[in-house]
């Protein structure tokens, strides 16, 4: 007969928010969330691969550089389109060589554009899918490949609360079709691939960003004529109407997908957590 555990023989939480002895991949890695959230891991013990576009491997390498002074761990700068199956896999090729294997990816490419709108070109809205979704499906295939070989750990995509609502428009600005459907996709592919891998002992979930100060909306801000200060402000009014009054930073993201790394989320999977001061509520 089953019995429940006693309390003196709970694992102790702080034990378990390690990362110690493992190694992360994280994509779109030297954009803000993704620095953010694979210094995070970091943070926590883990040994990182920092992977963004050939063009941007400088600023890749700058990360890597700036993570493994500040916590002590390897962090090795990899180039890579999420788009293109070939470079995908070669990217998990150089990060299993360098680190000796994987146990967390942290799947974060993504973009957005000024232009996303239902009268957009379909090259742009092509480009989109490819980046947002196919990205993703090619980048969990092939972490789910590679960790399977470590004995389980985890997968975390970046969706988006554009998942879950189409977000108001901003002055200026129209709706943002083609990333509201593809983040609406990531959600449930997360799903699909849960329990795809879950038999391996792969866990894979998403976080969903609110609007996070990261940089991604550079464009949009540029866009309205507005400066940032003014665009920060306007959190807690209309059209934004957060509850909690403010846009979320970049450590309240990384904390979140550290902790769907860690053992702490030993028994969480398929699952999709919004962290967006509360905006989906209305």
């Amino acid at each position: 007969m089953m019995r429940a555990t006693p309390l003196g023989d709970l694992a102790p939480v702080k034990d378990r928010f390690t990362l110690v002895g493992k190694a992360a991949l994280v994509t779109g890695a030297a954009g803000g969330i993704g620095r953010t959230c694979a210094a995070a891991l970091a943070d926590l013990g883990a040994d990182v691969a920092i992977a963004d576009l050939p063009e941007r491997f400088g600023d890749a390498e700058s990360v890597a550089a700036q993570i493994a002074d500040r916590y002590g761990v390897r962090a090795v700068p990899l180039g890579a389109d999420v788009g293109s199956p070939k470079e995908v896999d070669a990217m998990f090729e150089s990060a299993v060589e360098a680190l000796g294997g994987l146990d967390v990816v942290h799947s974060n490419a993504g973009i957005i554009t000024p232009n996303d709108n239902a009268d957009m070109a379909v090259a742009e809205w092509d480009r989109i899918v490819r980046v947002n979704l196919t990205g993703m499906f090619l980048v969990n295939r092939c972490a789910a490949g590679v960790i399977r070989e470590s004995g389980g750990g985890a997968i975390v995509n970046t969706a988006s609360m554009s998942a879950s609502i189409v977000n108001r428009a901003l002055p200026g600005t129209r709706h943002a079709v083609a990333y509201t459907a593809t983040k609406a996709a990531v959600k449930h592919l997360t799903k699909a691939m849960a329990v795809e891998f879950a038999p391996v002992g792969i866990r894979v979930n998403s976080v969903s960003p609110g609007v996070v100060l990261s940089g991604i909306h550079d464009p949009i801000v540029e866009q309205m004529g507005i400066s940032y200060d003014q665009f920060a402000a306007a959190a807690g009014s209309a059209p934004f109407s957060i509850p909690l009054g403010r846009f979320g930073m970049l450590d309240e993201i990384g904390g979140v997908v550290a902790f769907l790394a860690t053992d702490l989320a030993s028994y969480i999977t398929g699952v999709d957590i919004l962290v967006d001061g509360g905006t989906t509520v209305w």
